[in-house]
């Protein structure tokens, strides 16, 4: 999880507490869709 948090977070995906100075905000409805989506590939990756 903690794995998927930060890849969200590198690709930019901020809500507004977590947003630096200029940078744009999404809800936290899509960062937690965006959180997992990351798990469930990692989870495809690991079947493969």
């Amino acid at each position: 999880i903690e794995s998927a948090v930060e890849q969200v977070l590198e690709d930019g995906l901020r809500t507004r507490d977590l947003a630096r100075n200029g940078e744009g905000t999404v809800g936290t409805a899509e960062v937690g869709a965006a959180v997992a989506a990351k798990i469930a590939n990692m989870e495809a990756s690991a079947d493969a």
